[in-house]
């Protein structure tokens, strides 16, 4: 009789072990804020609550791209996509997935809540139109399940860099030289760019002045084209130079000219400081 009642109980035993699982698992909303075209990292919290000594792996599953090495968010109306990941550490270099016990978050549980943080990332470079985009992947342990919100808004982004424009030395004859400016959009959006008149007194967008010595002065101009009879104007103006971003540089020519039979006041160094400015 004993030995009867010591089995049923070594029964029950396996059968309370057996049923063993996990009652939550949450992991919060990865909210990546605006994307810019530049490396854009999130972090987020994972909760989890287990049986006392039931090991568990915490998976997340690969979302709309169905690929967890291969996550992505999409805009709803164009269905474009923007490539991000999730990692197991700060570093971002264990991407977290869905194989129980090699690449997820593993732990045993103690009939209490137990947090991780989970790191997100969008990486930079990616050239997709302005919109909000989501995914929605699954989290899960022990038969538990939770959904995730992942979620971004890219917004354009310009930035312009400028060289020097060098006329050389001026004898009185027409002379003339070209600069570069660069300019650089995350998004396929449409850009202007204007050159101010720069800093000596009087200049115009039309009649530009370098200063030298004694505050003297020699016009010059600015003009998108070779021919050189387009004048480069400000923003707000007339004449500014019209593009549409790539993600990537892209290199606009600036000619100028200074006309032939200026006199020369003062010998010397002559320069000028003009803004280029992209509008977007």
């Amino acid at each position: 009789m004993r030995r009867w009642l010591a089995l049923v109980a070594l029964l029950l035993l396996a059968s309370a072990s057996a049923h063993a699982a996990c009652t939550k698992v949450k992991l919060n909303d990865l909210n990546f804020g605006d994307y810019s075209g530049v490396v854009n990292d999130t972090t987020a919290q994972l909760t989890v609550r287990c049986d006392s000594g039931f090991a568990y792996s915490v998976i997340l599953s690969g979302g709309g791209s169905a690929n967890v090495n291969a996550r992505t968010m999409t805009e709803s109306a164009s269905g474009n996509k923007l490539n991000y990941s999730v990692y197991r550490d700060a570093a971002r270099s264990a991407v977290w997935t869905d194989v129980p016990g090699t690449t997820t978050i593993d732990g045993v549980g103690t009939d209490k809540d137990q947090s991780y943080n989970v790191y997100g990332r969008i990486p930079a470079g990616q050239v997709v139109m302005k919109a909000s985009y989501q995914d929605s992947p699954t989290v899960s342990a022990g038969g538990s399940v939770d959904q995730v919100r992942v979620s971004t808004k890219v917004v354009a982004s310009c930035t312009i860099s400028a060289g020097t424009l060098n006329f050389g030395s001026y004898t009185g004859a027409v002379l003339n030289a070209v600069g570069t400016l660069s300019v650089t959009c995350n998004t396929p959006t449409g850009y202007h760019v204007g050159l101010g008149v720069g800093t000596a007194p009087g200049a115009t967008e039309s009649t530009r002045k370098m200063t030298g010595p004694s505050a003297s002065t020699l016009a010059y101009a600015l003009f998108s084209n070779a021919g050189r009879t387009t004048n480069w104007g400000n923003i707000g103006g007339t004449g500014t130079v019209a593009g549409s971003g790539t993600g990537r540089a892209q290199t606009l020519t600036v000619y100028g000219r200074m006309v032939a039979g200026q006199s020369i006041a003062t010998p010397g160094l002559y320069t000028d400081t003009v803004i280029a400015t992209v509008s977007y």
